[in-house]
């Protein structure tokens, strides 16, 4: 899962037009993300793969800085 990396979209309260939070948004370099998903043969594959990119987004909005909420 080298290959992972993160977006983290913009979410704007529209009420104020501020930043409210980001959605963490997966993104694969060389192989589209369905592929990935489709490889995973159970849901012990599935989940593993969730629970590692949850974390791994969540170590990278932190090292980015940002101080909002993160969906």
């Amino acid at each position: 899962m080298n290959n992972i990396y993160y977006v983290f979209q913009p979410i704007i309260d529209v009420k104020t037009n501020e930043i409210f939070g980001y959605e963490a948004l997966m993104r694969a370099k060389d192989v589209s993300i369905v592929e990935i998903i489709n490889n995973c043969e159970t849901y012990e594959d599935f989940y593993t793969l969730e629970r590692e990119t949850f974390f791994k987004a969540c170590k990278e909005y932190k090292k980015r800085g940002y101080d909002k909420h993160i969906f």
